[in-house]
């Protein structure tokens, strides 16, 4: 008797389908550490963000997703709405939270240079931290093309892949309305009937999990007139791999070298430091270079890969004019609305996390956009609670500068 092809059924593959995109739609979330914070839309014009939120409230009772964590995210975008609030409940919160029994990572007061710009949270200047040769060294083996650039976007859209976990049985109940599984006896043509429907529906969920997040971050700029991007720019790694005497590479010696002094650290305890580059319209969005905390039962994994982000060390490659835009701001209340204009070869110094490692929201910070004519360049690292693996830059580690 010939075989007959199964009939393609909608009953299967449509619901798997709508749910492929829900359950991609709800994990969608901002790179890590440098997490975007948006000033609100007016209702109706962010469209994109109010289809993900309806999918995140149907997704969340299977994912688990836990209050704290969100509880988190709306403090965050509350800070974003009250930048100039002096005395707002939000900041008072804040305070109260974090400044109970928390300490930060020791520096050198004594160090040549250093000045402070914000007490509490303490945000530091060190002047000449690297000089004028070693600044022009490390842009020069940046644009000469003799170190690695990153591939960037800067999108906001990425995928929560532990959280996808609930497609992959959905698949596998899709195809059972199509190949009439149920209702026939036990048998190999029977399941060859099955995998006939679930190949095509592998599939097309397999493309909804690809392509959801490429739509939605293109539909974006276009539903919410912004740029959809929280960095816009170009960096470049790969300063150890020069020769030891190449003047980008004692350029980098020297600021690990002064790092270590300024913190009391370990060279293993710095990220590889990266060279970035803004350019006319470019910046980096609000956002906070500080980690998420490890995952209960994973805290020797965590530290193993470097742990927290304690401080930032960031290095400004050239001069900057105020009417060239380009500083480096921060917005929460208690730092009175500093602003960091580039100063060639001074390095801003600051604390994404206590010394415990947990993250001090106080500390988001801002690229504000350069307007110049030329180049706005920056040189930095971080310093971590442990030693850091030598392992290529994630693409998430990158947008931090």
């Amino acid at each position: 008797m010939a075989r007959t092809t199964p009939r393609r059924s909608c009953l299967g593959v449509l619901p798997a389908t709508v749910f492929t995109i829900a359950t991609v739609l709800a994990c969608l979330k901002h790179p890590t550490p440098a997490r975007v914070l948006r000033t609100p839309r007016p209702a109706g014009r962010n469209l994109a963000a109010r289809f993900s939120q309806f999918s995140g409230k149907f997704v969340e009772a299977v994912t688990g997703v836990a209050e704290g964590q969100k509880a988190r995210f709306r403090l965050l975008n509350e800070l974003k709405r009250q930048p100039s609030s002096q005395n707002g409940e939000v900041a008072l919160q804040v305070q109260k939270e974090l400044l109970a029994r928390k300490s930060y990572p020791k520096i050198n007061l004594e160090a040549p240079g250093v000045r402070v710009l914000n007490e509490e949270p303490p945000v530091y200047m060190v002047d000449n931290f690297l000089e004028t040769s070693e600044c022009d060294a490390l842009i020069e083996a940046a644009e000469s093309g003799e170190l690695e650039q990153v591939k960037y976007s800067g999108a906001f859209v990425l995928l929560d892949h532990k959280r996808l976990w609930p497609i992959f049985p959905m698949i596998f109940l899709s195809a059972v309305p199509g190949s009439h599984a149920l209702g026939s006896p036990p048998s190999i043509e029977t399941f060859e009937k099955y995998l006939q429907v679930l190949g095509p529906n592998a599939l097309l969920v397999g493309t909804m999990i690809l392509l959801v997040p490429r739509i939605i971050e293109t539909l974006t700029p276009i539903l919410t007139k912004s740029s959809g991007a929280q960095f816009k720019g170009a960096k470049w790694v790969g300063i150890g791999a020069l020769d030891e005497s190449h003047p980008a590479k004692r350029a980098q010696e020297s600021l690990l070298k002064r790092a270590e002094d300024l913190f009391y650290a370990r060279r293993k305890q710095f990220e590889r430091p990266t060279v970035t580059r803004y350019q006319k319209g470019q910046g980096q969005a609000v956002h906070s270079d500080a980690y998420p905390p490890a995952e209960p039962g994973k805290l020797q994994e965590y530290l193993a890969g470097g742990g927290q982000r304690l401080a930032q060390c960031l290095v400004y490659l050239n001069d900057v004019p105020s009417a060239d835009g380009g500083s480096t701001k921060f917005f929460h209340p208690v730092l009175n609305g500093l602003e960091v204009q580039p100063k060639k070869g001074s390095a801003l110094v600051f604390f994404p996390a206590f010394d415990d490692g947990t993250e001090d929201l106080r500390m988001m910070h801002s690229g504000e956009t350069y307007v110049g004519e030329q180049s706005k360049w920056l040189a930095g690292t971080w310093l971590h609670q442990s030693d850091v693996p030598l392992t290529p830059h994630r693409a998430e580690n990158q947008p931090g500068l």
